[in-house]
């Protein structure tokens, strides 16, 4: 199809046309997840296959079916700098995120299902090397913002709990921790963030394994001023935690359990952050 054929279906606000089957239309949704036209990629088909999902439209099996073969997606290329094919682990991951916010309302799909997703989502958190935003003339690649999208959803997720939620924030704080080439400028600290937050906020983890993580990003802060990948990686760290205090204010106590503990936390390792001191 063309792109106008998608623009009238945007237009329609996603209403599937009379004559068209869900199946084919997907497929060239799915084919466009890699691309390097903004509007095919993001605008028409990340919002094509969202809308359809919430308008229930694919079964479990066919969600199942796609989850397959998103999580291949992540796997190519990886590793690669500058390359194109960041948008198609990158989207991959975003599509994801969709289906399993879907799934956190709908329980359509199996404990297995988000495990698989879960078992993917970690080493390639840790694998991608892409960290380039926007980038000119062909959008947003913002791989580690759009895996921290998914890793939220995991977390909301009700068929994750103690274990799982210590493994994400384990893979969080080990990759912003390490020595690294770029300072995240597009608001990834934001949205890495959010599982945290999450994670706070569903209280399977013990306060002391979460205040535990965050210790664990600061270590090798001190000196950093030596190395210039290290103080990048300060940098990254200081302004997870202050992104993470900035939402948990944010929170009632309702809402966020052992709130003040958690700021008073989260301020404390902010304001020991000296690594230019000696």
């Amino acid at each position: 199809m063309n792109k106008q054929f998608w623009i009238s279906i945007k237009e329609n606000n996603f209403a599937l046309p009379d004559g068209y089957a869900i199946e084919p239309l997907t497929e060239e949704l799915i084919a466009y997840i890699g691309s390097t036209d903004p509007d095919l990629r993001d605008t028409i088909g990340l919002e094509a296959f969202y809308h359809w999902l919430t308008q229930g439209l694919y079964s479990a099996d066919d969600l199942r079916g796609i989850i397959t073969r998103l999580l291949a997606n992540l796997q190519q290329n990886i590793g690669e700098i500058g390359g194109d094919t960041v948008f198609l682990r990158s989207f991959s991951t975003l599509w994801l995120a969709k289906i399993i916010s879907y799934e956190n309302k709908n329980k359509t799909l199996q404990k297995e299902d988000i495990h698989a997703v879960l078992e993917a989502a970690l080493p390639y958190f840790a694998a991608e090397r892409d960290l380039r935003g926007y980038i000119p003339g062909k959008g947003w690649g913002h791989a580690l913002a759009h895996v921290a999208d998914l890793l939220c959803a995991l977390v909301i997720n009700p068929r994750t709990d103690t274990d799982e939620h210590l493994q994400i924030l384990d893979c969080i704080m080990n990759r912003v921790r390490t020595t690294t080439q770029s300072i995240f400028r597009y608001n990834e600290d934001s949205r890495i963030a959010q599982p945290i937050l999450w994670i706070c906020i569903r209280n399977r983890l013990p306060l002391e394994q979460i205040e535990a993580g965050l210790v664990a990003l600061s270590r090798g802060w001190d000196g950093a001023w030596q190395n210039e990948g290290r103080t990048r990686a300060y940098n990254n760290g200081r302004n997870l935690l202050r992104s993470l205090h900035w939402y948990a204010r944010r929170r009632t106590e309702d809402e966020l359990p052992n709130r003040e503990k958690i700021l008073q936390f989260v301020q404390s390792r902010v304001d020991q952050a000296r690594p230019w001191e000696w």
